[in-house]
């Protein structure tokens, strides 16, 4: 993985945490499209966290719902966006764009984590690296 980019994976469970990290715009999306695009087939809950980017801009838009529509082409599965702290780049985009009413947005990964379907999610906490989850990509 880049250092843009960082996966967590739950082994028997299809979890999966994507989060971002800098800047990102039209000029980074084929990056996040091949980094996470093997992802999406096996991923049966996936959290997309915006709250370390500083900047986004509709290319990451177009992403994200580019992952929705794979997601629901592969079967059952949850997409939430962890948009970070009210004055985030990503949250005023979200407000901007009203896209609160087209994804799952959370303030934090904890908020997301909380709403995924019980028992189909193996995180218990906040940590963004919970156990028994594989993670590779840029280190905290």
């Amino acid at each position: 993985m880049s250092s843009l980019v960082t996966t967590t994976t739950g082994e028997a469970d299809g979890t999966t945490i994507v989060m971002l990290h800098g800047d990102h715009d039209f000029a980074t999306r084929p990056e996040l499209v091949r980094e996470t695009n093997p992802i999406w087939p096996r991923c049966k809950v996936a959290i997309i966290d915006l709250s370390d980017v500083g900047f986004i801009d509709s290319g990451v838009i177009r992403w994200l719902l580019d992952v929705e529509r794979q997601l629901e082409e592969s079967g059952a599965f949850t997409l939430s966006i962890v948009e970070g702290k009210p004055d985030s780049r990503a949250a005023r985009l979200f407000e901007l764009l009203r896209m609160r009413h087209v994804l799952a947005c959370y303030p934090t990964l904890a908020h997301a984590i909380a709403q995924t379907p019980a028992g189909s999610c193996a995180f218990a906490g906040p940590s963004p690296h919970p156990q028994g989850l594989r993670h590779s990509g840029r280190p905290h």
